[in-house]
């Protein structure tokens, strides 16, 4: 049994699996979620509390951010082995000289799962409306869900756009 069983249904519904990262480009904003297993403060030059903490999901782990001013937001909360939902992007994996190619992730905003929350989640079914397409001379297809609880399936319609061979797919959420 993963810690993470009671909590499925509501992080496939809302969050990205953090498999899905390194097929990702930077500055996407998304949310990702999982357990907190570790949390390092450290103070920046300007003498400043910022952290590192250690995100898993049921298929992997990344690295999250959190700059002075959202650790100073979120510190009362975060805390080890608890279940967050996490907002913010993919941090510019370049510019990182120790591990090149790892994703990280910037956070802006989180807030923590419970497991009355978590029990109590119902998955809502999209329902597929019949929908007019009309070609438009720039080759943008526009496709909008019901709510914002959907990024796993927006996320696999860009990658499958994307292996067909279109130019350019952007998630709008």
């Amino acid at each position: 049994e993963h810690p993470l069983d009671i909590y499925k249904n509501i992080l496939r519904a809302k969050t990205v699996g953090l498999n899905e990262l390194n097929g990702l480009g930077e500055n996407l904003q998304l949310s990702i979620g999982g357990l907190i297993t570790t949390i390092r403060e450290i103070s920046t030059k300007n003498n400043q509390k910022m952290a590192f903490a250690k995100l898993e999901d049921f298929s992997s782990e990344v690295e999250l951010i959190f700059f002075p001013q959202v650790f100073a937001k979120y510190k009362k909360i975060l805390e080890r082995d608890r279940i967050y939902i996490i907002k913010g992007k993919i941090a510019d994996r370049s510019k990182d000289s120790i591990n090149p190619g790892e994703p990280k992730f910037l956070v802006s905003s989180m807030e923590e799962i419970s497991d009355e929350e978590a029990l109590r989640f119902k998955p809502r079914k999209v329902t597929p409306k019949t929908t007019k397409i009309v070609p438009r001379d720039d080759q943008t297809i526009y496709i909008k869900l019901p709510d914002g609880e959907h990024h796993s399936l927006l996320l696999s319609i860009k990658k499958l756009i994307d292996k067909i061979g279109r130019a350019s797919c952007r998630e709008r959420v």
